[in-house]
């Protein structure tokens, strides 16, 4: 995902041209090109994790290149990919003080985004910056000052974090023609609350030399966020504008730039339908991202605008009462207030809906992630007595009948094998309580001599696990086959069996997906 900058550039100019007339036509017409732009990241994410896949773990070198190329394109796109790769990155530093740097700063900003932020900060400062250390170990080290700056909460930041103005300084003495040590100092001018000298300094930088599109973005934001903080929403509008076309463009999904549009559309421009679109944009990402910060913050404000938009119905109702109450006499004008009022409601209640939609959709997803953290938990407590006391007795077993009889245990049949029945057991009882009529909800799906049967209530089949990874978005095989201790073929071959023998074949695992039942 990281590329030249000359294209997207060029859209800008487009959208500059444009915001004269229509200021949001390039915008929407980006919105619009979301599964384009979502195939073409999944191509070269693709392909990056073939060639990761490729590559044999004794080249160690060649290994964590790819693993953070990886970890490049995967930080904006999903949490869970991207704390993969920060770990693969750390598992293939290996001694190399370069390698160990760029994967702590890695690990510092996933800690970020994943809400740890004591621990992200405890990390950075176990983190050591050579005098020689090279561009890239500057700009890994400072970057990741800066995002644990950010998240920190105000409170804390003298007492804990980074001091982002010192570091900007040793990062300005280091490489002082640097844009990133330029954007840097920005942001701690910001923090230190000198609004107008991060402004001026900010305007000042020359975008068109930016080589990296998250620059370019982060620029744009930090326009907008202080001239909001100046007072000058007209400005501020056009920045966040620019910042959600490049964050849009790039098919990231851990942005502020939409949700701060939405919210100065809602605030300063009253555009409640056109905010409510791009809020309910935001919300979609940030729970694709699995971020939640994110979500947290869109579904916060998704609140807080619908009972704005309440107040706004309720006061409508008074007014139009009102009005027809004391011009009654006039009945032309009445009916026509009353026809400009119906035709606002409408609109205001196809907002309501979208907005009820996306916070149930949100609930949903807490709601799983809740119930399947603590049974989590509770496996793996389970799972870590179990391992200890096997310890306990084959130490024991050395101890008193040597080291032949601890052979002979060993040749007995592997200890998984007796486990994954429980596993599987564990894992269907944990499910079917988030999902409890899911069979029959999955055989409404099926032709009629293609129905599933379970052997027993309470538990489910090999097929009908398979499903129920799906429907806890799991679709890749290869995963699937790991979790199910089942090979790949073995996948595929249910799957198409499952598919053929369903109602809609084409849209039968999608409709798995949508299954609810709470």
């Amino acid at each position: 995902m990281r590329k030249s900058t000359h294209i997207l550039l060029a859209g800008l100019v487009l959208l500059a041209v444009s915001c004269s007339q229509n200021k949001f036509e390039e915008l929407d017409r980006l919105l619009a090109q979301k599964d384009e732009i979502a195939s073409a990241v999944k191509r070269k994410t693709d392909s990056l994790r073939f060639s990761y896949s490729a590559t044999p773990p004794q080249d160690i070198s060649l290994k964590w290149e790819r693993a953070e190329m990886l970890y490049e394109e995967w930080r904006h796109l999903n949490l869970d990919s991207c704390t993969f790769y920060t770990n693969e990155m750390l598992r293939y530093a290996g001694e190399d003080s370069s390698r160990i740097l760029r994967s702590k700063a890695a690990l510092v900003r996933t800690l970020v985004r994943d809400e740890a932020v004591f621990k992200a900060d405890s990390v950075f400062k176990s983190m050591v910056l050579p005098a020689n250390a090279s561009q890239r170990d500057l700009d890994a080290y400072f970057y990741c000052a800066d995002r644990l700056t950010n998240y920190l909460p105000t409170e804390y930041r003298k007492a804990f974090g980074p001091d982002v103005e010192l570091l900007s300084n040793e990062y300005l003495r280091r490489d002082s023609c640097s844009l990133k040590a330029q954007l840097l100092r920005v942001k701690a001018l910001r923090y230190a609350g000198k609004y107008d000298q991060a402004l001026a300094l900010a305007k000042s930088l020359p975008i068109s030399d930016m080589t990296d599109i998250y620059d370019v973005s982060t620029c744009y934001y930090v326009i907008c966020a202080l001239s909001l903080q100046l007072g000058d929403s007209e400005e501020a509008l056009d920045y966040a504008i620019k910042a959600s076309y490049v964050d849009l463009s790039c098919g990231m999904k851990d942005y502020a730039s939409l949700y701060s549009l939405a919210l100065i559309l809602f605030r300063d421009r009253k555009d409640v339908t056109r905010a409510g679109r791009y809020m309910t944009r935001a919300v979609e990402d940030a729970a694709e991202y699995n971020f939640p910060i994110g979500i947290r913050r869109s579904a916060r404000a998704l609140s807080i605008m619908n009972d704005t938009i309440q107040r706004m119905n309720r006061n409508q109702r008074l007014i139009l009462t009102g009005g027809i109450i004391t011009v009654s006499i006039f009945l032309a004008i009445a009916l026509f207030l009353l026809f400009f009022s119906q035709k606002m409601l409408g609109r205001v209640r196809h907002v309501n809906r979208k907005y009820k939609a996306s916070q149930h959709k949100l609930q949903n997803v807490s709601l799983i992630k809740d119930k399947m953290l603590g049974e989590y938990m509770e496996l793996s407590s389970e799972y870590i007595y179990k391992v200890d006391e096997n310890r306990s007795r084959y130490r024991k077993i050395l101890k008193e009948k040597g080291a032949d009889a601890l052979m002979t245990l060993f040749r007995e049949p592997a200890f998984a094998d007796s486990e994954f029945p429980h596993y599987w057991n564990n894992f269907d009882k944990i499910f079917l309580s988030i999902f409890p009529n899911f069979v029959d909800k999955v055989n409404q799906l099926m032709l009629p001599e293609n129905k599933f049967v379970t052997d027993s209530p309470g538990s489910l089949t090999t097929e009908l696990r398979i499903l129920a990874l799906i429907r806890l978005d799991i679709t890749e095989s290869k995963r699937i086959s790991v979790i199910l201790h089942i090979s790949k073929g073995t996948v595929y071959t249910y799957r198409s069996i499952m598919r053929q023998g369903s109602l809609d074949p084409d849209h039968f695992e999608e409709n798995i997906r949508k299954i609810e039942d709470f």
